[in-house]
């Protein structure tokens, strides 16, 4: 997260066994989407599976942005 340049916490509830963590939001939660190195928690293959699941829906973001983004073509995009 250091790399990315976005700040990121775990912290323990004062008086409960439970943890808390800081809640991504707008442009860190796409950043770390797009550029989090997953090797780092998860074996190659599980990494790659999971790489590819993100970035397929960062490709779904994208195409909600575009204004000229057809709609058949999103849905069979979404639907892959």
């Amino acid at each position: 997260m250091e790399n990315l340049k976005i700040r990121f916490e775990f912290w323990k509830i004062h008086g409960t066994d439970n943890w808390n963590y800081t809640s991504l939001m707008g442009d860190d939660k796409f950043c770390v989407l797009r550029n989090f190195n997953l090797t780092k928690l998860f074996d190659p293959e599980c990494a790659a599976l999971i790489k590819s699941l993100w970035d397929g829906f960062a490709e779904l973001y994208d195409l909600l942005g575009e204004k000229k983004t057809d709609s058949q073509y999103f849905h069979l995009k979404a639907k892959a």
